[in-house]
């Protein structure tokens, strides 16, 4: 089970994620950086583009 800060869930900002629950995913588009989940390869997650939760 992963846990993350909880001023990471409540901002969404990058900075306060706390580190070793996935990779982060940093866009050459210069979109913004998202967490990849770490259950899954992160290569298959890359090609279905960013998640969304819900």
């Amino acid at each position: 089970m992963g846990y993350q800060s909880r001023t990471f869930i409540e901002s969404g900002r990058i900075f306060e994620a706390l580190v070793g629950n996935g990779p982060v995913v940093v866009p050459k588009s210069r979109a913004d950086p998202w967490l990849a989940w770490s259950d899954r390869p992160v290569e298959e997650q890359i090609g279905e583009g960013r998640p969304t939760l819900g």
